[in-house]
């Protein structure tokens, strides 16, 4: 295995979206160095489930780790494949089993912006395809963090091009988790580099959603849905009961007047014995704080734990809560700010924390609010705030929303399980034209992987133009079936 097997940051966009990760045999799978869960789904193609769990966006320039899981005794095939089924790159290792190497986007790339998919095959079988969305341009939509149920969403966002294609549409998407509901899909008014759109809640439950916007280009894959071009990071949404609503106003009214009668009972020293005092801010720089998982607030659903250490506020476990056991632990060292710093830059890095829970609520979603000071945003905005989650094939971004509170910033997010975590600051939206360009000369004067013609005459070029490679046939409906998902719902 040559020395590109080094883990490099995937430098991307504000990613989250919605093209999947397919997945046809659990022993195969295959993830770039920052992937981004999705809400499990099934889709089928002759005879075939494929599920549907992970998303990866890039910009043109970038260079992507891609990892793939395989048997000990199979060599597997990898194959960048863009919208017209053609192989812009080809890999596969000299040992069998699990492999890792790195694809430059700008030199396998060679149509620009759009979706495109990574495809591990083993002899002429299909056994998992990772689309790949390279973006044209970036995106943001903000929406607020809850609304109750019956009033509408109010979502803006704003855009702009980094490359030469054109948007065709602007789409806002609100997608529920930990749900079988369908999500939302709505064109959005578009005013200049500005858009906004108006949703309605009438048809959606209570509960977490996720909202993101998704530009699709002109071009359509295979004759389907729309390519995308672009994927905004989504926004954490709460819609909330208007019952419940009520509910606590007239309990809160009832609580502070009496109109007759005799006199409330004195329950002060029952009250002071069931609510205790949330812990006292801690500091990590002297090492780990521990703090009992015990629920601070049992009205509001879940396991309400105030931890206080070093930037972790509060964690809300979506878990019942008789769950509420144990210790969590948080720590903050030298080798988890390492760990993203080289993913992302140590410029980038806010903060890094490692949280552990006990196992019975390892892998149990929850949503996780940090804290930031003046200092540790420093120049950054905080609208360029993201929080990401180590794991096994590199960092996931999570959605999440942002406030100021007392000077400081706090930005909750959605996380499906615990390990180490960091705010930093996302990439910056430059314009990629010039990359673009450069990138189109060398290809150019070097043949890179032009199908068309050029000097070159290598494997890759050589499996671009063979349209009846044995195993490709189903390659067709299966990347137009991934263009039809890119409005999953989030996993958190």
């Amino acid at each position: 295995m040559f020395d590109r097997k080094k883990r490099i940051a995937l430098i991307c966009a504000l990613l989250i979206a919605a093209t999947p990760a397919v997945v046809s045999a659990s022993e195969y799978d295959v993830t770039t160095g920052q992937t981004i869960d999705v809400v499990d789904r099934q889709e089928s193609f002759e005879g075939n489930s494929y599920n549907i769990t992970a998303v990866t966006q890039v910009d043109p320039e970038d260079q992507v780790t891609v990892e793939v899981e395989a048997p000990s005794d199979k060599r597997p095939t990898v194959n960048l494949l863009n919208k017209e089924r053609r192989i812009v790159y080809s890999y596969q290792d000299d040992d069998p089993g699990p492999t890792e190497f790195q694809i430059d986007v700008g030199e396998y790339v060679d149509s620009g912006p759009g979706t495109y998919a990574l495809v591990v095959q083993v002899e002429n079988d299909i056994k998992s395809v990772h689309p790949l969305v390279v973006r044209g341009y970036s995106v943001s939509a903000d929406t607020p963090e809850s609304v109750t149920s019956g009033e509408d969403i109010e979502i803006n966002g704003e855009f702009s091009q980094l490359g030469d294609k054109t948007y065709n549409t602007i789409e806002v998407v609100v997608a529920a988790a930990n749900s079988d509901q369908d999500p939302i899909n709505k064109t959005v008014k578009i005013d200049g580099t500005t858009f906004s759109a108006t949703v309605s809640t009438d048809e959606l439950a209570t509960g977490s959603y996720d909202v993101y916007a998704v530009i699709r280009g002109e071009d359509s894959v295979l004759g389907r849905q729309k390519e995308i071009l672009g994927l905004s990071s989504p926004q954490l949404l709460d819609i909330e009961s208007e019952e419940t609503d009520t509910a606590e106003s007239s309990s809160s009214s009832s609580s502070g007047s009496s109109s007759g009668g005799s006199a409330p009972a004195d329950t002060t020293e029952d009250s002071e014995s069931e609510t205790s005092e949330p812990p006292a801010q801690a500091s990590l720089v002297d090492g780990p704080v521990t703090r009992s998982v015990a629920d601070a607030d049992p009205d509001a659903g879940g396991v309400n734990v105030e931890v206080n250490a070093g930037p972790v506020g509060q964690v809300s476990f979506d878990a019942p809560s008789d769950a509420a056991t144990g210790e969590m632990t948080v720590s903050q060292s030298t080798a988890t700010t390492d760990t993203f710093a080289s993913q992302f830059g140590q410029d980038r890095v806010k903060t890094a924390v490692s949280i552990e829970v006990p196992a019975e609520l390892a892998d149990t979603t929850a949503s996780v609010q940090f804290q930031l000071s003046d200092e540790d945003l420093g120049d950054t905005a905080v609208d360029d705030l993201q929080v990401v989650k180590n794991t096994a094939g590199g960092s996931q971004v999570l959605s999440s929303s942002t406030a100021t509170e007392n000077g400081s910033v706090i930005i909750t997010a959605r996380t499906p399980g615990f390990s180490e975590f960091a705010v930093i600051e996302a990439p910056s939206e430059t314009s990629t034209t010039d990359e673009e360009e450069s990138t189109a000369e060398t290809t150019a004067d070097d043949g890179g992987s032009d199908a068309s013609g050029g000097e070159e005459s290598d494997d890759s070029a050589d499996e671009s133009t063979d349209t009846n490679t044995p195993g490709f046939g189903p390659l067709v409906a299966l990347i137009a079936l991934l263009a039809v998902a890119l409005s999953a719902r989030y996993k958190r």
